[in-house]
């Protein structure tokens, strides 16, 4: 309460004032001195939700409408219109540079829209690129000086506390694996359990709380694992472990097993970072010799090539892949591909791609190489591509650990077999109950389905025809 009391007056003041945008962003200095005014005021009083949501007035015309904002928001909305300042464009701003989501992803779409396809014709790109590296770098300082005021860390105490406070937290984390489930099913109520899980990590207090509601790029096995059950594992040559694991990480192994099949899943990884990183590593040299000397052509904008590639935009993420390409529309003009053509989705369409290009020489037009030419129009675009190419494969092998899971198929069978038989995980036993005689009954597996039921023996019969009780 005290501090809430000498904070008053500043709340005060700011409440009083009415900011013009343009003349903030007109110069360094006077962007600074905002810039170090609000942030003064922040960190003063962060920990009192009426300062950080303090209201803010400002305007982008000395006769236009006033627009108010929470200080916490108006805060990160001027270091995102930092560039501005930079690029000497501070006469540009208006309504449609204010940002209203703060993931990841909405960062990402406000420079790509706001700052880069606005500018990229008039600016030059090294200009460009400083800005939104300087902008990006004042954001960066906000979790670095404000976590440490919010306590914002991964620790135990606040799992303790949601699980104490939260009952279906407190289930989920105690998760116990029916051994006689198949692994399909299993995986099936752990995907459904992961969306319950969600929910609660994003509308509760809990270390991860921010990370999640930011887009953070966190696994949703790695959740699973973590907070709800391992699960079934595979083994090096890929079949699927008999016996899941009911345990997670944030309890720990509960069982001698557990270690032990935890530990096979670590012996895959091993063998993975030791037989295949030097094949990935190798592959990606062979890459960059090839394309290294591919660039765009500096005065061919169509190479007028006849040989178009058909792709069917099968969803909304391939969509946003494809985004900038060129495709030939129905009257045979180039039409630039667009995050709001969704209604190409479903469809297949012609778009031109470097692979075709007409140039020669190592070359590629502007039209094949889309318009991202006008981003990279100074990289080497060979070796460009190849690094964004080649590094996720690196970066999956070493990933291996994470990556080691499951995907079974529900297995079925007919009334008979459910009436005398039990499935227990992959096992098969017999009923002790059964009434009916079973001397001219058979289980067929069909060749097609399964060439051995003994590895280690490719000539005994077994392996080709049938197994008879």
């Amino acid at each position: 309460m005290n501090l809430l009391k000498n904070m008053e007056r500043d709340i005060e003041l700011l409440s009083e004032k009415t900011f013009y945008v343009p003349a903030i962003l007109e110069t360094d200095e006077s962007f600074d001195k905002t810039e170090t005014y609000l942030y003064d005021v922040l960190k003063s009083g962060f920990e009192i939700k009426e300062v950080r949501e303090a209201p803010v007035k400002f305007k982008f015309k000395l006769d236009g409408e006033i627009h108010t904002m929470q200080l916490r928001r108006f805060y990160v909305n001027l270091l995102m219109w930092y560039p501005l300042t930079t690029m000497k464009k501070s006469q540009d701003i208006d309504e449609s540079y204010m940002v209203t989501d703060f993931s990841a992803k909405g960062r990402e779409k406000y420079f790509n829209n706001q700052i880069i396809s606005k500018y990229i014709e008039t600016v030059d790109n090294s200009l460009i690129n400083a800005a939104i590296n300087d902008s990006i770098f004042k954001l960066e300082k906000i979790p670095l000086e404000f976590n440490v005021l919010l306590g914002a860390s991964m620790n135990l105490r606040g799992f303790i506390k949601l699980a104490i406070e939260n009952k279906e937290f407190m289930d989920l984390i105690n998760t116990t694996i029916d051994p006689n489930e198949q692994p399909h099913n299993v995986e099936r109520i752990l995907n459904e359990k992961l969306r319950q899980l969600l929910v609660i990590l994003k509308t509760h207090d809990n270390p991860l709380r921010s990370i999640l509601l930011a887009g953070g790029n966190i696994k949703e096995k790695q959740l699973i694992e973590f907070f709800i059950a391992v699960g079934y594992k595979s083994t090096v040559d890929g079949k699927t472990l008999p016996t899941p694991i009911s345990s997670n990480f944030l309890k720990g192994m509960n069982t001698i097993s557990e270690y032990y099949i935890e530990a096979n899943s670590a012996i895959k990884a091993l063998l993975a970072n030791f037989e295949k990183m030097g094949d990935a590593g190798f592959w990606q040299k062979n890459m960059m010799n090839l394309c290294s000397g591919i660039k765009l052509h500096p005065t061919i904008d169509d190479c007028n090539s006849v040989r178009p590639l058909t792709v069917e935009v099968k969803t909304k993420a391939h969509l946003e892949v494809l985004v900038g390409q060129y495709r030939l529309g129905y009257n045979g003009k180039l039409k630039v591909i667009k995050e709001d053509d969704t209604n190409l989705i479903g469809k297949k369409i012609r778009i031109k791609s470097p692979l075709t290009c007409g140039c020669r020489d190592g070359y590629i037009c502007k039209k094949c190489y889309g318009d991202m030419y006008k981003i990279n129009s100074k990289v080497g675009v060979g070796a460009f591509g190849t690094v964004k190419i080649s590094e996720p494969v690196s970066q999956r092998v070493l990933e291996t650990k994470h990556l080691n899971t499951t995907n079974s198929v529900l297995i079925s069978f007919n009334e008979t077999f459910n009436r005398i038989c039990l499935l227990s995980s992959n096992e098969i036993y017999l009923l002790s109950n059964i009434e009916e005689n079973i001397n001219n009954l058979y289980i067929i597996i069909k060749k097609d389905d399964l060439n051995k039921l003994y590895a280690d023996d490719t000539e005994m019969d077994a392996n080709e025809y049938v197994t008879k009780f």
